[in-house]
């Protein structure tokens, strides 16, 4: 799994789920509470679909860790 790079907006970093594949964003989507996702206006374009890159980082160790465990029982 690739990680994604933040978008940086009024001095804060940001994800979309739009940037994820559709298995990952479900998956972050789930993993998320329930008012995980920002609605953010910049420059008259609202963008619904945003998690702090914080949270992204912390949910896609996860997601490293239960790949690595997966594969290390895989043998």
């Amino acid at each position: 799994m690739t990680k994604l790079i933040p978008i940086l907006l009024e001095g804060k970093s940001w994800i979309q789920l739009s940037q994820l594949s559709l298995d990952q964003a479900h998956s972050l989507k789930s993993w998320l509470p329930v008012n995980g996702l920002k609605r953010i206006t910049f420059q008259g374009l609202t963008l619904h679909d945003c998690v702090d890159f914080v949270t992204y980082e912390c949910w896609f160790r996860s997601q490293m860790v239960g790949n690595i465990k997966r594969v290390s029982l895989d043998f």
